[in-house]
């Protein structure tokens, strides 16, 4: 194989080398023009190449041919054929690539491989690289999931400010009025005392209840971000949801193994290096059936076939018969003559004259300027021989 071409590109090839065909040394004089170049396309015809250009000499015997577009325009085996009398013959084969595949190994495209199905476990806690679930992947509805059911700072600022509020107004009564409680029948010192050292307990109760439910609600507002769009502040929240995704991701892979299984079949049957000599990848018999075609494949194949139709070829027919017209054959026609010229000598035959004697006979032409055929006559007293024509 000569290389790879890229299909529907025109590009320029080098054919040779050209030797002679008896002393085998390199033939720098040839004219090696457009007709000359024949062109086989995925084993197709061969027809002359499309590209105008002749070929140039280049050295030793080596010419460089422009091809174009049309040229390469299927994908598949090209086989380039060229014969020039006192040269031996030379061909050469080019894999011509989709233009995707041949820009991915030779270019910086990349192949389009599209993947269904996933076997399960390929995407893993490992497999996502830290700080790889930043901000921008972050969705605000993930934000949201996962401040949920968590106090804000503003909602913790009104419980504050009311417990504040609460000890200034217990404090308020305490002194203003409590603490200045003196005997007679509303209360007695002691029992200012015992009234003072009730409200202390029921305000220390209060504090600490209210502590601990700051402390707890503090714990979970210290694990938030200060701006939620700060990944770094994230991490706890993210391990809970790398975990919660490992089981429902590997759930969500476990259907996919078949598939894959059967996608990993079908690239172990493809060479190690596509672009390596000698490598090349067959198809599977009936493999490109009708359903594989696409429609611009089917109308590229149907490019320049005939649209007539049978009554239209009838009528073409009907004309050759009986509208257009003949000249009768100059000579005797040959055995692989045209229908034509058969029917038009047995014409001769029946209508011209004709001059017979003993030994000869003779058809002459429609104007009897000439004779057309001639046929040796013998009779040797048991059979009478009418030769051949000529």
């Amino acid at each position: 194989m000569e290389g790879f071409l890229r299909q529907s590109t025109a590009t320029t090839l080098v054919l040779g080398p050209f030797v002679n065909s008896s002393t085998a040394a390199p033939e720098n004089g040839l004219t090696i023009s457009q007709a000359d170049v024949r062109l086989s396309k995925n084993s197709g015809a061969f027809a002359q190449k499309n590209e105008s250009t002749a070929a140039t000499l280049m050295e030793n015997g080596q010419y460089s041919c422009p091809i174009n577009a049309t040229d390469s325009n299927a994908a598949g085996g090209l086989r380039v054929a060229v014969y020039e009398a006192g040269a031996l013959i030379w061909w050469g084969t080019w894999a011509v690539l989709n233009q995707n595949s041949y820009d991915s190994l030779f270019g910086a495209d990349r192949l389009q491989v599209h993947v269904d199905e996933m076997t399960a476990g390929i995407i893993t806690a490992a497999t996502i690289a830290t700080g790889a679930i930043d901000a921008d992947a972050m969705a605000s509805d993930a934000v949201s999931e996962i401040q949920n059911g968590l106090a804000t700072a503003a909602a913790l600022q009104v419980v504050d400010d009311l417990v504040d509020e609460l000890e200034t107004r217990l404090t308020a009564v305490r002194a203003g009025y409590l603490d200045n409680l003196s005997g007679g029948a509303a209360a007695t010192a002691g029992a200012l005392a015992a009234v003072a050292g009730y409200i202390d307990t029921e305000i220390t109760t209060i504090l600490a209840a209210v502590d601990t439910e700051i402390a707890a609600i503090l714990a979970k507002v210290n694990n938030l971000p200060a701006d939620p769009a700060d990944d770094s502040d994230i991490d706890a929240q993210l391990a809970a949801i790398a975990g919660y995704l490992d089981t429902e991701v590997a759930a969500i892979l476990a259907a996919v193994d078949t598939e894959i299984a059967a996608i990993l079949a079908k690239v172990n049957n493809l060479p190690a290096n596509p672009a390596a000599v000698g490598s090349a990848m067959t198809l599977a018999a009936n493999a490109v059936n009708a359903a594989a075609l696409a429609a611009d494949a089917v109308a590229e194949m149907q490019a320049g076939l005939s649209t007539l139709t049978a009554g239209q070829v009838n009528a073409e027919v009907v004309d050759a018969l009986s509208v257009d017209s003949y000249a009768e054959p100059g000579v005797v026609p040959g055995a692989t003559s045209s229908l034509k010229d058969k029917i038009g000598w047995l014409f001769m035959m029946a209508r011209n004259k004709r001059v017979t004697t003993s030994n000869q006979d003779r058809v002459r032409n429609d104007a009897d300027t000439a004779d057309v055929g001639t046929a040796t006559l013998n009779e040797d007293g048991s059979a009478f021989t009418s030769g051949k024509f000529s």
